[in-house]
């Protein structure tokens, strides 16, 4: 049988220290205004997927600093904030929606489903490592 203290020392973090580690994680990625509005580093560096869940995740953490009165965004806004098409963004997000990431809480709405953060900014890390070998690459080729 195991020790269960043992355990606790172990596994058991403070919710504050899981909370601020996606926090510093997330602001690798990202910025907010003081008017809500999310910026996203290096857009470039990121698939059109991932920069919308990345729009989301921000517009997510701008509603909670109570800088927005929801964390919802609409298509239109989605395209505008990330400078893409709406039929792109209308096409990623279904992407995003059938992944489970992100849900449509109104019709023509949209939000991150936040629990899959932790998920989400793993396979965006790992997207980016990966182009930012394949652009090393060809600066070196």
């Amino acid at each position: 049988m195991m020790d269960p203290e043992r355990i606790r020392k172990a596994l058991v973090v403070d919710e504050s220290e899981l909370q601020q580690e996606l926090l510093e994680r997330i602001s690798t990625h990202l910025r907010i205004d003081n008017r809500g509005r999310v910026h996203i580093l290096e857009p470039t560096k990121y698939r059109v997927k991932d920069s919308i869940a990345l729009y989301l995740i921000g517009r997510k953490y701008a509603f909670e600093a109570k800088l927005l009165e929801d964390d919802t965004a609409s298509l239109s806004e989605v395209a505008s904030a990330l400078g893409i098409d709406t039929q792109v963004a209308s096409a990623r997000l279904s992407e995003l929606r059938d992944e489970g990431k992100v849900e449509a809480p109104a019709r023509g709405q949209s939000r991150i489903i936040f629990p899959r953060v932790p998920q989400i900014l793993n396979e965006i890390d790992m997207q980016v490592r990966t182009w930012s070998r394949t652009t090393k690459n060809r600066t070196t080729d």
